[in-house]
């Protein structure tokens, strides 16, 4: 039976790798009830991260670099297996090798993991340093974890997140321009047009030029930018390089991770730019100026006709269905 059961080296092994290369919440808590199964195995894994903060060291390590090539080496067809002990720690350098090679043994950085959401879709994802993420629909990310930092780019559309804290690595959010260091924090960052919007639910965020060192972003207070406090949101147009701060409405910077979009004064333009994420027919306006004509309500994403409905009770308007497009014309 021994001989059948992998080492609790080895477990821990897989598990970093997995932690590494992003988890979802049922493998997230298959890792959680093998660290509470024994002590032993916290243990172990506890090892393995203190291993994971030092590797600066251990990159020049002439032991750790003898293992790095043993693991590299492709095992000859008449050689012996390795003993049990060194197998395990040949898993572990194998492990630092794969969860981004760059990453630990040379300058370059680790391959991002990249989310992204298609038309009409949202997407729960758990990251592997435990903090929680939601994409809305026509979103993409991009995630980068080091030793030293938690880099997350936001290529395109909205993202919700929360933040698990490590005080040791900063977790920055970068839009177009804009960079958010988190400071134990849940917050939204919407990134479409050209308008970059940070919206804070709580905790409290550093917004700041991205192009900056985002060392100077660092949470310990010694950073350029501005801090938003719960309950604000700051806008900022990447066309005219005009931020703008005000108060957020709570329940209107969360509508839209339950399905609601919520206008307030809100461009035509805009609202029906937000229901084409999710519209199965696009809506089109047939006169940009229509554009102009302020919206204000709660729709539901999944429900375009609702809004269609509406729009002729608001405006002098009128909808017109095609096989491939709506479109909403001036009323004659």
């Amino acid at each position: 039976m021994g001989n059948t059961t992998k080492p609790i080296e080895d477990e821990a092994a897989d598990w970093m790798l997995r932690a590494q290369l992003g988890m979802d919440a049922d493998e997230r808590a298959c890792w959680q009830a093998w660290l509470d199964r024994d002590p032993a195995h916290r243990a172990a894994y506890d090892r393995l991260a203190c291993a994971w903060s030092a590797l600066d060291y251990l990159a020049e390590n002439p032991a750790m670099l003898a293992m790095r090539e043993q693991a590299r080496r492709p095992m000859a067809a008449n050689d012996e297996r390795p003993p049990r002990r060194w197998w395990g720690m040949a898993v572990v350098a194998s492990l630092l090798l794969l969860a981004g090679g760059g990453w630990w043994w040379t300058q370059s950085a680790p391959e991002p993991l990249v989310f992204s959401t298609g038309h009409g879709a949202m997407r729960n994802i758990a990251l592997a340093d435990g903090s929680q993420l939601m994409l809305d629909a026509e979103s993409r990310i991009s995630v980068t974890m080091t030793p030293r930092r938690r880099l997350i780019r936001l290529d395109s559309g909205q993202a919700y997140f929360k933040v698990a804290h490590d005080a040791t690595r900063p977790f920055v959010v970068t839009a177009g321009t804009r960079a958010v260091v988190a400071l134990g924090t849940e917050f939204d960052v919407e990134a479409r047009d050209g308008l970059i919007t940070v919206a804070l639910t709580q905790g409290r965020v550093r917004v700041g030029d991205a192009q900056t060192d985002t060392a100077a972003l660092r949470p310990d207070g010694g950073a350029a930018g501005t801090e938003l406090s719960v309950g604000q949101t700051l806008s900022f147009n990447s066309r005219t390089g005009i931020s703008r701060l005000a108060a957020n409405n709570a329940e209107a910077a969360s509508d839209w991770r339950t399905g609601r979009l919520h206008f307030d004064h809100t461009p035509l333009s805009s609202v029906v730019a937000d229901i084409n994420r999710y519209a199965p027919t696009p809506i089109r306006l047939s006169d940009p100026a229509l554009g102009a004509w302020p919206v204000s309500g709660v729709f539901r994403a999944d429900n375009a006709q609702g809004l269609l409905d509406a729009l002729p009770l608001l405006f002098p308007v009128r909808v017109e269905r095609r096989a491939d497009v709506i479109l909403i014309r001036r009323a004659e």
